[in-house]
């Protein structure tokens, strides 16, 4: 008896009754007419409701190319020099192994910058600019293409 109680499952109850049954009468409304006849309800069909204007709102499928600010440092102090305001991240890691075997990955057809933000993360620079569009252009033209999940990261002073 047991068995065939658990046998017996939400798998097994056809998708026109319950919660599916209420969101489908959602979808569509039924009127019945005043009149003292019995006749079959009309299906009428939700209208589109006309909306004023909006102001135009960016797609949220759009990725963001604000720089993030973060307070960091530098793992190599021979890196000082080419550490610039813009950097573009390719990579953040907990363990600092994991960054410099990205670093070494990415040698000899890019020299990559380790730094450490206060929080302990370890960002993989791949290039850095003096200023936000030539970093932007370089993310979107070049770097997403190899590394989709690459953002703009800035000092924070």
């Amino acid at each position: 008896m047991l068995l065939s109680a658990l046998a017996f499952s939400c798998r097994t109850v056809p998708r026109t009754t319950g919660p599916y049954k209420e969101a489908a009468a959602k979808n569509s409304t039924v009127t019945v007419p005043s009149t003292q006849q019995q006749q079959q309800p009309q299906v009428q069909q939700p209208q589109p409701q006309q909306s004023e204007p909006q102001a135009q709102q960016p797609a949220q499928n759009q990725p963001n190319y604000d720089a993030k600010e973060e307070v960091f440092s530098m793992i190599s102090i021979t890196d000082a020099p080419r550490l610039k305001t813009y950097s573009v991240v390719i990579g953040s890691f907990m363990v600092e192994e994991n960054a410099k075997r990205l670093k070494t990955s990415l040698q000899p057809d890019y020299d990559p910058i380790i730094v450490i933000n206060e929080k302990g993360m370890f960002r993989v620079i791949l290039n850095s600019f003096d200023n936000y569009n030539a970093a932007k252009d370089e993310l979107i033209h070049s770097i997403r293409n190899r590394f989709p999940d690459a953002w703009i990261l800035t000092q924070k002073r």
